[in-house]
């Protein structure tokens, strides 16, 4: 028997980036492409089942071109059972696609209507889940699972599970678990971890198919799990990653402290690009202190760099030279008031995404006090459908 084992799709994710005006729309894209490559997964191992244990979609609501192409997804590889656990992102509430939204007849959804045991028809198959009402220690108790070996492959699922980090009490955790349960399936958790492994079972965190954000690590893929019959009981026998990347995603930092002039900014940012495997998303940080004519030129230099197969982003994270007082701004009596508070404000940010967005504050007031065009996100879709003149 051969399942594969895959989590944190975030379908229909915005994806938002303010300084690349497709780049939510191409990596919606590129996600749909990741899981149309885990479906020829399914077809390329032969699998019995595809467990998706949490956040398939990025919210609890979708569009409805994102069903239809799961609809389509799903449907090509019938009778093929796909099990799916909700998770954090896309919990089910009654206006959810998985309450209101009728799958194909090969997809089950997990915790739907107290649902928290499925068995198969046609393979020894049979799958429990574990909900945010049941996730207690004691709440195992509740499936009613087999003490003794029955010839069926049992499989527990889960978006979380009820341990701490400590070892001690993991081990302890799946170690009471019924004898017939083989494997464990966990979807939370941006990395791929092998959680606990015995000679009875073994649990596993799947990671993400595809990076999400800039920080994620590899391995990037799917877990594909080998079972074998042995003494009329399945177990384990081999844990596979299989790779599902679809692109290199990379940051590459810039200091811009030495920075004179639009011909060095060029040189510095062609020097990364030139470093990083294609094709790939990159996001180029900008730090150290920055000059206001430095400022104003980057948008135009960094767009001079986008060609097929490479998508830029970027951000600044370093300061304005010489806007500290009061004077170096002409609009005296708002913009001046107002980075001069913000500044303060960025001394005792109680942690770095506070930092970063008193940072970007004082970027844009430096950039309308020099009158140059911003571009801003709309609220509907958190893209940037156009460009608005300060």
């Amino acid at each position: 028997m051969f399942i594969l084992h895959t989590a944190n799709l975030y379908l229909d994710k915005p994806f938002f980036a303010c300084s690349h005006r497709e780049y939510g729309q191409i990596r919606r894209k590129k996600q749909r492409e990741v899981f149309q490559s885990i479906i020829q997964k399914v077809f390329e191992y032969k699998a019995d089942a595809l467990l998706i244990t949490g956040n398939l979609f990025d919210s609890e609501c979708i569009t409805e071109q994102t069903f239809s192409f799961l609809w389509e997804q799903f449907e090509s590889i019938m009778p093929v059972p796909i099990l799916i656990v909700p998770g954090d992102s896309d919990p089910i509430n009654e206006y959810s696609p998985y309450m209101v939204e009728n799958f194909p007849d090969n997809v089950v959804i997990m915790n739907l209507n107290a649902r928290k045991r499925w068995e198969a028809d046609k393979i020894p198959l049979v799958v429990y889940a574990l909900t945010d009402e049941n996730i207690k220690e004691t709440s195992i108790k509740e499936f009613d699972i087999p003490s003794n070996t029955d010839g069926k492959n049992h499989i527990l699922t889960t978006y979380n599970l009820p341990i701490s980090d400590s070892k001690d009490d993991v081990s302890y955790w799946f170690e009471k678990l019924p004898y017939v349960i083989s494997y464990v399936a966990v979807g939370k958790g941006n990395g791929f971890k092998q959680m606990y492994s015995s000679s009875k079972r073994i649990a596993c965190c799947c990671g993400l198919p595809n990076p999400i954000c800039f920080d994620d690590k590899p391995p990037f893929g799917v877990l594909g799990i080998q079972f074998q019959l042995l003494n009329n009981r399945w177990e384990v026998s081999k844990v596979e990653h299989i790779s599902t990347q679809q692109f290199v995603q990379e940051v590459r930092d810039i200091d811009l402290t030495s920075t004179i002039n639009t011909e060095e900014l060029l040189a510095q940012l062609r020097s990364e690009f030139n470093k990083v495997v294609k094709p790939c998303f990159i996001h180029i940080r900008l730090w150290g202190t920055i000059s206001p004519h430095i400022l104003k030129n980057i948008p135009e230099t960094i767009e001079s760099l986008q060609e097929e197969g490479v998508f830029l982003t970027w951000s600044i994270e370093g300061d304005i030279e010489g806007f500290e007082n009061p004077e170096d701004i002409r609009e005296v009596t708002v913009l001046s008031e107002f980075f001069k508070q913000a500044l303060e404000e960025k001394k005792y940010a109680p942690n770095p995404s506070l930092c970063r967005m008193v940072s970007r504050a004082t970027h844009l007031a430096v950039r309308v006090a020099e009158e140059i065009t911003l571009k801003i996100p709309a609220v509907e879709s958190c893209e940037v459908p156009q460009e608005w003149n300060s």
